[in-house]
């Protein structure tokens, strides 16, 4: 797995584990608008 794919993984492994173990702080720069515009591209 490269690094493109893997920052796009790892929202959604994050969205998993809140599922089992309940929703936790998330890092500032995956919540950022710049980081979600980077992974979109």
């Amino acid at each position: 797995m490269d690094g493109r794919k893997a920052l796009k993984f790892y929202p959604r492994l994050l969205d998993i584990i809140d599922f089992y173990i309940g929703k936790g702080e998330r890092p500032d720069w995956l919540t950022s608008k710049e980081y979600a515009d980077e992974v979109t591209e």
